[in-house]
């Protein structure tokens, strides 16, 4: 006789579905727990986020979070960074800007919820946006990243002010944050070159 698949054992595979890239299997195994009438939980919502977000289906990870916060499952910055991960991935930046609304007042707010917001904002064209996110770091008392940074760079390139980007350089020099290759590139895509 085997062992009674439980919560546990789903998470364990459907995480594995996520690092082998296969987020139909993942989806699949989250479906069938509502069959199986075990319960899913925390983890097993983040896990199967994360696999539809490698998969591209940004949509179907925003409609699980949904359905975990309507279902009062306990949301944590890992849930929410996988939900601001899909807008960022679907360019729905109204999106991410309400996500991250609400991550800050759960207090689950972090510098990747924030990467992510402002990449949705540059990559929908919405560069003002995403400069707004990044003036809010310091009142949330997050410290950017490179990645931050790169972001914020890339939106000023997407708006069209070279100025604004040299502008941020200046900052990420200021708060002693090497750039990096990636900071080379989105500032060359800003200058027009």
């Amino acid at each position: 006789q085997g062992l009674a698949p439980d919560a546990v054992l789903y998470n364990v595979v459907i995480s594995a579905c996520d690092r082998g890239d296969h987020w139909v299997h993942a989806f699949r195994l989250f479906r069938q727990m509502r069959f199986r009438e075990i319960e899913p939980n925390v983890v097993t919502y983040s896990a199967t986020s994360s696999a539809l977000n490698r998969g591209s289906r940004w949509d179907l990870a925003l409609e699980l979070h949904k359905e975990a916060l309507s279902r009062k499952v306990q949301a944590n910055a890992f849930t929410f960074n996988a939900a601001l991960a899909a807008c960022e991935k679907g360019q729905q930046w109204a999106a991410a800007l309400q996500l991250l609304s609400e991550a800050r007042a759960r207090k689950l707010q972090d510098v990747i919820g924030h990467n992510s917001s402002i990449s949705a904002c540059s990559k929908a064209l919405y560069w003002q946006q995403a400069l707004a996110v990044f003036a809010e770091l310091p009142r949330q008392a997050i410290k950017p990243t490179s990645v931050t940074f790169n972001a914020t760079i890339g939106a000023c390139g997407a708006g069209a002010h070279w100025r604004l980007a040299l502008g941020m350089l200046t900052e990420m020099q200021n708060a002693k944050v090497p750039p990096d290759n990636v900071t080379l590139g989105a500032l060359s895509s800003a200058l027009g070159e």
